[in-house]
């Protein structure tokens, strides 16, 4: 026969059990979507710097066709790229280009530059594009 003081310390016990498995499931119920945010943000910026790599390459195509290095704001998939050209000095008197490519993807921001050198040969008059430098810019978060 049980003793007085040992009632109900079984319903106490599963009672406790009870409340650590809900304790236990909340926190890994609450990791999961962390990490669900973050996949979901690193996506976005991976797009939107492929968006601002393919407004790059396009960039210079324009370039080599004789046309403006300036590519409109486009759609790339689910994100959108702009890409604005601009003359740089040089002291060797070839025509330099800083492409300033902006790529954005549902609030992420990446942009990039890619510096040309572009000459035209005299004889046939094609258009030569060559890479100088390219650099990643500093992402950001716009705005909501």
């Amino acid at each position: 026969m049980r003793r007085r003081e040992d009632r109900g310390s079984a319903l106490l016990l599963a009672l406790a059990l009870v409340v650590l498995a809900h304790a236990v499931a909340g926190a890994v119920a609450t990791r999961v979507v962390a990490s669900a945010r973050s996949e979901q943000q690193r996506l976005r910026h991976a797009q939107a710097f492929e968006a601002a790599e393919a407004g790059l390459a396009e960039s210079v195509q324009w370039l080599v066709a004789g046309d403006t290095a300036d590519v409109p704001e486009g759609d790339v998939g689910d994100a959108t790229v702009e890409v604005e050209g601009t003359p740089l000095p040089s002291a060797s008197g070839e025509r330099l280009l800083a492409l300033l490519a902006t790529g954005r993807c549902r609030g992420a921001v990446e942009r990039l530059e890619l510096v040309v050198a572009v000459t035209v040969s005299p004889g046939d008059g094609t258009v030569r594009v060559e890479r100088r430098s390219w650099r990643r810019l500093a992402g950001a978060q716009e705005p909501s």
